[in-house]
């Protein structure tokens, strides 16, 4: 399985914010590496609100959910003079049915521009929120929970999951922000697609109040289809509860060859884009659920930095996940890599030895012409590998040895990739993980590190060699040690072994929750 830390449901987390301003408690503390970026977005304002003393502007950039907020918010917030602006896509985006809400409620509000539409001025004061408020909620169900979470009382068109999240929120704080739903509908969509390992989310409850939370659900029904044919039915969704899931919907369906007949999608068109048009399009419009929907199946993506808005690790998680090898694991001679690599086979993990690999490989007929045209017929003596002709041969002449690497390295780059298909839990062991470029095919480096004397002590009664040759390959490895690693093991013969692969699987739990 692949391990996906998802981000903080961005929906909660709103919401929670103004309830937090709202009773004046402390706000919920936001990591900008790690957070969805509209939940920076509307801490930073209300930072900038609570302590205002005179007029201030706000600017949202197209973050919807903060501009419905933040109006009622505002309204009701005595003295405060604000006003409330984005982007040109949140220009376009309507809010008047929540004015009109509000201004029936006392709320002095105007229109900067076009009517129905931000930018808006705002002067806060005390509103009545004795009377039950109607509100059309045809546009958005936030219209409704702005109203909500400023304590009025609230009668909406329809009600909807996303008011029922909201209500509860309003009745209790909750003290840890799940992990979010619909940032797992597109690790949910690439495995459907068959681009990935079944995807494992710590932390997200299938409990959850998240309207998304129905996600599994609906690609479960798509992995039980064939392709389109001319007797299968269009397959039916209703996204009325649920419209962020219709971008990881629609494109899965559509690179499956499945007709896809949606309802309850006219919100859609007032998101952060035209969502149906940008579907149909193939192109972003900036809307980070389109940009993550495309990548997520490996479609261009015009515009990938958007994802931030809502998941600001997904590409990092994304291309790490395309790595095909769990651990690389590298080491200069004696460091003892190899009894890491035995333990991790002992628990479990594949093992794939480069050395080993390599001597096999170099007999195969194509990469055996190669190497003869480059080095000579006496590159191999009765079929067998002439490991002395060659070493001598390229010691002797640099160009050599690169032109010999050109073609074995990357005949080893093919091979892994080969057999890493299918597996979960793999590790590669090569003293030249980096200038190989094998780095690259791992999610994760370690580095096993040892005292030079130790390893020249090991690799002496290992290979019963002469102590000047054993000094002077440890020297030569000097260079590929300097390389970056993500995790180093001292293995000086002080730590049991079990404890050191202990600690690297903690590691590699923890750079699990980091995404």
């Amino acid at each position: 399985m692949l391990r996906i830390t998802l981000p903080i449901s961005k929906s909660i987390a709103q919401r929670v914010l103004i309830r937090q301003a709202m009773l004046s408690l402390p706000l919920l503390d936001v990591q900008p590496e790690d957070d969805p970026e509209d939940v920076v977005v509307l801490r930073r304002a209300l930072d900038k609100i609570l302590v205002a003393k005179g007029p201030i502007q706000i600017d949202i950039g197209n973050n919807g959910t903060a501009m419905r907020l933040l109006t009622a918010y505002c309204a009701q917030r005595k003295g405060l003079e604000v006003t409330l602006d984005g982007n040109e896509r949140m220009h376009e985006r309507p809010i008047g049915p929540l004015v009109e809400a509000l201004r029936r409620m006392g709320a002095e509000i105007q229109y900067e521009g076009k009517e129905g539409f931000p930018p808006l001025q705002i002067q806060g004061k005390e509103l009545d929120l004795s009377r039950p408020v109607e509100i059309d909620t045809t546009i958005s169900t936030q219209y409704a929970t702005a109203l909500l979470l400023i304590g009025a009382k609230v009668m909406p068109s329809a009600d909807s999951p996303y008011i029922a999240l909201t209500r509860e929120i309003v009745r209790q704080i909750p003290e840890t922000i799940e992990r979010d739903w619909s940032a797992a509908a597109f690790w949910l969509e690439r495995h459907t697609l068959g681009l990935c390992p079944e995807p494992l989310f710590p932390g997200l409850p299938s409990d959850s109040l998240q309207p998304d939370r129905v996600a599994p659900q609906l690609f479960e029904q798509l992995e039980h289809l064939e392709p389109l044919t001319l007797n299968l039915e269009p397959l039916t969704f209703d996204f009325t509860s649920c419209p962020d899931l219709y971008p990881a919907i629609a494109v899965a369906c559509k690179q499956l060859g499945v007709e896809l007949h949606a309802t309850g999608t006219e919100r859609l068109r007032y998101k952060e884009s035209d969502r149906l048009q940008a579907i149909a399009e193939g192109k972003t419009h900036s809307d980070h659920r389109i940009a993550m929907a495309l990548l997520a199946a490996d479609l261009p993506c015009d515009n990938w930095a958007c994802v931030k808005k809502s998941y600001p690790r997904f590409v990092e998680q994304l291309e790490r996940s395309k790595r095909p090898v769990q651990i690389g694991l590298t080491g200069g001679i004696g460091s003892g890599k190899s009894t890491i690599a035995a333990e991790l086979e002992r628990r479990g993990y594949a093992v794939y030895d480069c050395d080993t690999r390599a001597k096999a490989l170099i007999l195969r007929p194509e990469i055996r012409e190669q190497i003869t045209a480059l080095l000579g017929e006496e590159a191999y003596i009765g079929g067998r590998y002439n490991t002395a002709y060659v070493a001598k041969k390229v010691f002797e002449n640099s160009k050599l040895l690169a032109n010999l690497n050109a073609i074995v390295h990357p005949a080893v780059k093919r091979d892994i990739e080969d057999w890493a298909k299918g597996k979960e839990r793999t590790v590669v062991e090569s003293a030249i993980l980096h200038s190989a470029e094998i780095d690259g095919l791992c999610r994760m480096v370690t580095y096993v590190d040892a005292p030079d004397e130790v390893r020249v002590a090991r690799a002496m009664h290992r290979d019963s060699a002469d102590e000047a040759a054993i000094r002077a390959r440890v020297t030569s490895q000097k260079n590929e040690v300097r390389l970056p690693s993500d995790f180093v093991l001292n293995n000086d013969g002080g730590t049991p072994v079990s404890d050191l692969v202990d600690s690297l699987e903690g590691h590699i739990q923890t750079l699990d929750a980091m995404g």
